[in-house]
């Protein structure tokens, strides 16, 4: 309360009932997983500096792509928003796409260079990219474990198909080359 002296000697009172709203900007992460932590609002993450994410308004936010990531968060027409935090997204490594034998590919991630174990008696590795273009084929020895080296190979994910001695495909795996 506060006690005010017009110009002609009277005085008056003013009260002032002032709410104050704070935000929790607060953002927690479990992985890839970022959560913000305050429980009743709005959210809008954003792919920093401040570009909205379409369809990202959940209090959870798990990205796809590395990036740089913040929520603005609403409550009681107040908003604020949190500090960018840093996403990496790490590919996995193999992918059993078809494993009809008792077919394995290490390691993966690689630089170029791999291993194929099989006990087919014959057997072929073909590796193609994502375009289907056949970039490598190998010849493997009979049950046992053979070294692929696929020389200039590009940085990216490639198909990995094992074929038998009648052609048919009894493997098929996706890696990933990081020269």
């Amino acid at each position: 309360m506060d006690t005010l002296i017009a110009a002609n000697g009277c005085d008056s009172f003013l009260t002032l009932n002032l709410s104050v709203t704070s935000v929790d900007t607060f953002v927690s992460q479990q992985g890839n997983t970022l959560t913000a932590r305050q429980a009743n609002a709005t959210y809008q993450w954003i792919q920093c500096p401040t570009t909205p994410i379409i369809g990202a308004n959940a209090a959870t936010f798990t990205p796809t792509v590395t990036g740089n990531y913040a929520v603005s968060v609403s409550i009681n027409g107040c908003s604020a928003l949190s500090g960018c935090r840093n996403i990496t997204i790490t590919p996995t490594g193999v992918e059993n796409i078809d494993n009809q034998a008792n077919i394995s590919i290490y390691p993966n991630p690689n630089i170029g260079e791999f291993f194929v174990a099989h006990n087919l008696d014959f057997a072929q590795v073909r590796v193609s990219d994502l375009l289907g273009r056949i970039i490598h084929t190998q010849i493997l020895q009979q049950e046992n474990t053979s070294i692929i080296k696929m020389i200039s190979a590009a940085e990216g994910f490639y198909i990995v198909s094992i074929l038998d001695k009648n052609n048919q495909q009894v493997g098929q795996f996706k890696i990933l080359v990081r020269p």
